[in-house]
């Protein structure tokens, strides 16, 4: 196959398809309208700890830093390792975007416009494979890529990583039921790992939800006799080299410090919504659910709901019953009712607290499963709007999707939210040296000021921009239990102390403890250190006048890195062999 011959095949796919191509474009459009016509981003719940991310991965990239674990310059604790613990692989979508727009408001309409257009195509892709359908790929591309679910994660800084796992979840499914229900072959076997990677490098708690889901399908499956066993295996196999990378520095951080840092376990009953609120916000698409304060003045977080797609789907249902008799399907119809029973556990009539205390918990809030409501409702009614033939339901869906979006983005900026205790660049100085003994809680020191709101490029510095004191930053240090004063220069994720005259015996330095540090001195010379009683690293000086430290990755989270890799690399050269053979 020359050079030629593979254009033209490019040409006539775009031409084929060009309907598809121009709905995934035109949906992108009106998704990220509501960004473009207020010329801000909004600052929501999630808001601190993903601009933190941003900002920190720009910094460190900037001082040749790419694949950073440690976080010295946006987190409560000095070389805190967020990366550990919460994949950022689709973090840099936003840092680049960064880097080219040099506004936070450019970063964040290019890389919700990169997210959403492939979330489109994605779906699109797996409906029509699923369905052989175009209508029924069209219709569940425009209500998955508009939905609200979507939309907050995405424009209301709820959860960027639960935006990064949506993106794959509807490629997941289809590959899930070809393998389980109409014997798959190799290239779904492929499919179902990449796409599991993508969620799992995304969001563990939705790779969590996902695994479940594909569970029961797997047991539904058993009854029918219908598994391809070898592909599944395959597929399991492959997932299992990609998601070293991520494991093998998860475990070797959690043996470090001694804990699974970053969960916290909720209350899962504390995050249900009102019948009432739920039903209003159905009809809303979401803006009525802005409560800022409860009761007892906290604040709490909007409820997150399926939208219009709730009442689209009652619709649709009443359609169903009473004019599609002889066109019922037990697969759509069970996707509508598991869509219906798991909004009833959204509520507070749900059981919630009488697994409180339990590992369940781990879940932190039951919305957090909202988007597999939204595919299986999506399912069904796409179903019935391609047995109808109903193609101006799809642009009644995309206009009134946009609107209700555009709406509720406007009730969101225009709403007079709290300031919450963010800590803002200039706070830094005084408070980098306090290392907390639950450093559980991931507040940041963002470049930020003045708490939650909307922001735009008159509000900040740009996430794009260094903060103004990048270099020197006055410090403490324990010396034998005493104070001890020194200079730190901080450059990406390498550290220097600096003291006013040699020291021997134990420094405990202000920087939480990871296995895989190199300390030396002014001379180059290696120090020697263990973990702190604080969980800080404590060198040993021996006459040091100057501490650097260098995070790098120890043997494990090395060697699992080689895995991943190898594991794609195969992947990518099996695509390739089968292409040219073909």
């Amino acid at each position: 196959m020359n050079i030629t011959d593979e254009k033209r095949k490019i040409l006539n796919a775009i031409k084929n398809n060009w309907k598809a191509i121009a709905l995934c474009i035109f949906v992108t459009l009106v998704f990220v309208f509501p960004m473009l016509s207020h010329a801000n981003i909004t600052f929501g719940w999630d808001g601190g700890f993903w601009l933190s991310r941003i900002n920190e991965l720009i910094i460190d990239l900037k001082a040749g830093e790419m694949f950073p674990m440690v976080s010295y310059h946006s987190f409560v604790v000095l070389g805190y390792g967020v990366n550990f613990f919460y994949p950022f692989i689709f973090t840099y979508i936003y840092v680049f975007a960064a880097l080219i727009s040099q506004t936070i408001i450019g970063s964040f309409i290019i890389a919700t416009s990169i997210i959403t257009l492939v979330t489109a195509g994605l779906s699109f892709y797996a409906t029509k494979k699923f369905s052989n359908s175009n209508l029924f790929a069209a219709s569940f591309t425009a209500l998955y890529t508009l939905s609200p679910t979507r939309f907050i994660q995405a424009e209301l800084m709820d959860s960027l990583g639960m935006l990064f796992a949506a993106t794959f979840l509807p490629l997941f499914l289809y590959a899930c039921y070809e393998l389980l229900y109409r014997k798959g072959s190799s290239k779904e076997a492929i499919i179902l790992a990449l796409s599991f990677a993508g969620i799992f490098y995304a969001h563990l708690l939705t790779a969590i939800f996902a695994l479940i889901f594909a569970l029961a399908m797997f047991v539904v499956a058993l009854f029918k006799k219908s598994i391809a066993v070898k592909p599944l295996l395959c597929a399991g196999a492959l997932f299992t080299g990609l998601s070293f990378a991520f494991l093998g520095s998860f475990f070797q951080a959690t043996k470090d410090s001694g804990k699974l840092i970053g969960v916290k376990l909720n209350p899962l009953e504390g995050s249900l919504s009102s019948t009432k609120d739920f039903v209003i916000s159905t009809i809303t698409n979401g803006q009525n659910t802005f409560r800022y304060t409860d009761a007892a003045g906290e604040v709490q977080q909007p409820a997150i709901t399926v939208g219009i797609l709730g009442l689209i789907a009652i619709v649709a249902l009443i359609y169903y019953v009473v004019k599609m008799k002889e066109q019922r399907s037990k697969f759509y119809t069970g996707s509508l009712i598991l869509g219906f029973v798991l909004i009833m556990t959204l509520l507070k009539i749900a059981p919630w607290k009488l697994l409180n205390g339990t590992f369940v918990n781990t879940i932190q809030f039951p919305a957090r499963y909202v988007v597999f409501v939204t595919i299986f409702l999506a399912l069904f009614v796409s179903y019935v709007i391609s047995k109808k033939n109903v193609f101006w339901a799809i642009v009644a869906i995309i206009a009134i999707s946009g609107v209700l979006n555009f709406t509720t983005y406007d009730a969101w900026y225009g709403a007079k939210l709290p300031e919450l205790p963010y800590i803002t660049y200039e706070d830094y100085s005084e408070r980098v040296g306090e290392i907390k003994k639950d450093n559980s809680d991931y507040y940041t020191y963002d470049i930020i000021d003045g708490g939650r709101g909307p922001l735009d490029d008159n509000s900040i510095a740009g996430v794009a921009q260094l903060p103004p004191k990048e270099s020197i930053i006055y410090q403490y240090v324990y010396h034998d239990g005493k104070m001890l004063d020194a200079n730190l220069e901080i450059t990406g994720t390498r550290c220097e102390f600096a003291f006013q005259e040699k020291v021997s015996g134990k420094i405990d330095l202000p920087i939480q403890y990871y296995s895989g540090y190199v300390l030396t001195d002014q001379d180059g010379k290696k120090l020697k250190y263990s973990k702190s009683s604080r969980g800080t690293i404590l060198a040993i000086a021996n006459g040091a006048e100057v501490i650097k430290t260098k995070y790098q990755r120890p043997l494990l989270p090395f060697i699992c890195n080689i895995i991943s890799a190898g594991t794609l690399l195969g992947i990518i050269a099996f695509a390739i062999y089968k292409k040219i053979k073909r």
